[in-house]
């Protein structure tokens, strides 16, 4: 029976630290680890295809200007470091051949475009 309490408070533990770490200001927004970009989350609408609400987003500069938006029906848009949004969509059937990174777009504020995770990996 110890075990099982020392198991519930390890989860307990290690899953608030990782909540605490995400989550996002009073405004909807989740600032760059600089403070010079945030990611925006505006209204969550139903999607069509499933029952999931789509993701809309933006990611705005210091001054509050959209730099970039879009839409995600499945998945979740996140920062991978202070210049680039991993912008993950969830699909419905995975090949085998395929993996997670696949279905991970990341966009690059400095170069103001949209590239696979493989293509930014490559070049960074």
């Amino acid at each position: 029976m110890k075990y099982f309490y020392f198991l519930i408070i390890v989860l307990f533990v290690s899953c608030s630290k990782k909540t605490a770490a995400n989550q996002a200001s009073d405004d909807g927004c989740q600032k760059n680890s600089a403070g010079t970009y945030s990611i925006c989350l505006l209204n969550m609408e139903e999607s069509k295809s499933n029952t999931e609400p789509a993701i809309n987003y933006e990611v705005v500069d210091s001054s509050g200007k959209t730099i970039f938006k879009g839409s995600v029906d499945r998945g979740s848009v996140e920062w991978m470091n202070d210049d680039a949004v991993a912008i993950t969509t969830i699909p419905g059937n995975i090949s085998p051949e395929l993996s997670k990174d696949d279905f991970v777009k990341v966009y690059v504020i400095s170069k103001g475009k949209v590239m696979t995770k493989k293509d930014y990996m490559e070049e960074n």
